[in-house]
């Protein structure tokens, strides 16, 4: 089968850069036109923390992006999961589902019970096809330790 990669989604990147500097502009604004010092400090504390989030999205997920690396990876062994640092070998696999939560995840249901989900909204491609390259690697697994 060889090997299928996904890349990271820029069009995810750029949406979140987009909502979270609009949301830093905001706290900016109310921290700037509020005459209470309660509503400055409050304004303030919410501003860093926005302000932290854009910079740990922008290291992990953004320069990701835009430098065309590879977010998840398929092979007949296992699923190497660059977003998380993880690796999923295809033996230790029960089963491979969506699990919808306000997102959908690509669930890996594995042996010994601890479940891992990658976020597809991250990942540059229809769902729907990550999710049937999922299943055919998976399928193809079973029959190759069936042999």
């Amino acid at each position: 089968m060889g090997t299928t990669s996904f890349k990271y989604s820029k069009a995810f990147a750029c949406l979140a850069i987009c909502w979270i500097t609009i949301c830093i502009g905001l706290f900016l604004f109310f921290g700037i036109a509020c005459n209470e010092v309660k509503l400055r400090l409050f304004a303030g504390i919410f501003l860093l923390i926005f302000i932290m989030m854009f910079v740990y999205f922008f290291w992990n997920h953004v320069r990701s992006a835009f430098r065309n690396e590879t977010a998840i990876e398929f092979d007949e062994e296992k699923v190497s999961i660059y977003m998380t640092g993880r690796t999923v070998y295809w033996k230790d696999v029960v089963e491979v589902s969506w699990e919808y939560d306000k997102w959908k995840f690509l669930l890996f249901e594995v042996v010994d019970g601890k479940n891992i989900t990658v976020g597809v909204g991250r990942i540059a491609g229809a769902n729907k096809t990550i999710y049937n390259t999922a299943q055919d690697y998976f399928r193809q697994a079973l029959l190759n330790e069936g042999n």
